[in-house]
């Protein structure tokens, strides 16, 4: 019952955030299909009856290449014929075999092209001229919930920007970024 309340409120907030806090960082499958056989859904334990939940929702966000730890998931009951991810290609063939209705996974990294802060394209500068470039583009990847940015490039003159803390710069010489790519390690 945690877990599913934790699901609602993280999926709340997912949709009134929108294209902020989990953008681009979270990726959801629903009704997932075993990442090796297409012919199964998903089975809810890693190992046969052990492992259930978080360990086999880890393992299959893995396998897809996203990081081996979630916290958003959602049992679907008694769906029948699953396959287990942690073992020898273990079919569970009863009526009760459960699955997952959904599977948040994180990604390592992303990158974000024109990026834009409150409807505006970021500025350059984490204040007013100065924190340029790097500081700039940690913060936003912090916003975004990445732990930082790896690589980062200028878009010069752009005009319209806003800078992380809310201010805007309104002149043609603003600059903003190309892209920015975050990181989560």
């Amino acid at each position: 019952m945690q877990i599913r309340l934790l699901f609602c409120i993280c999926l709340t907030v997912f949709l009134f955030l929108g294209n902020n806090a989990f953008a681009g960082k979270w990726v959801k499958y629903s009704k997932p299909i075993h990442p090796r056989d297409s012919a199964y859904r998903l089975d809810w334990c890693k190992t046969w009856a052990t492992d259930c939940g978080a360990p086999a929702a880890g393992a299959f966000c893995k396998a897809k290449g996203f990081q081996p730890s979630t916290k958003y998931f959602e049992i679907d009951n008694n769906i029948g014929l699953t396959k287990i991810i942690g073992t020898n290609g273990q079919v569970c063939h009863n009526n009760f075999c459960d699955g997952f209705k959904h599977i948040w996974c994180k990604r390592w990294s992303e990158t974000i092209y024109k990026p834009k802060y409150k409807k505006d394209r970021l500025d350059w500068c984490k204040n007013w001229a100065s924190d340029c470039g790097k500081p700039a583009a940690d913060a936003y990847c912090k916003y975004l919930g990445y732990k930082r940015s790896s690589r980062f490039e200028i878009d010069i003159d752009v005009g319209y920007t806003r800078l992380i803390t809310g201010s805007v710069c309104d002149a043609g010489f603003c600059d903003s970024f190309k892209y920015i790519r975050c990181i989560d390690f």
